[in-house]
């Protein structure tokens, strides 16, 4: 289960976003739902943020 402030990985490229899958982010807020949705602010490999985006459960995976 992906709880606030966990880092994740994107499991595929985002349609909304130039986010190529296995980009890493950390999760900022869960919208509950069924599934639920999370906002995520995604970083590069300097830590300089990408941005904050809207991505569902089914888009991510914890990062290792």
């Amino acid at each position: 289960m992906i709880k606030e402030y966990d880092v994740v990985r994107l499991t595929r490229q985002m349609e909304s976003a130039p986010l190529p899958a296995g980009t890493t982010g950390t999760v900022l807020m869960i919208f509950e739902g069924d599934p639920p949705s999370y906002m995520v602010e995604f970083m590069n490999e300097s830590e300089d943020s990408l941005g904050t985006f809207i991505v569902q459960a089914g888009d991510l995976a914890a990062a290792t």
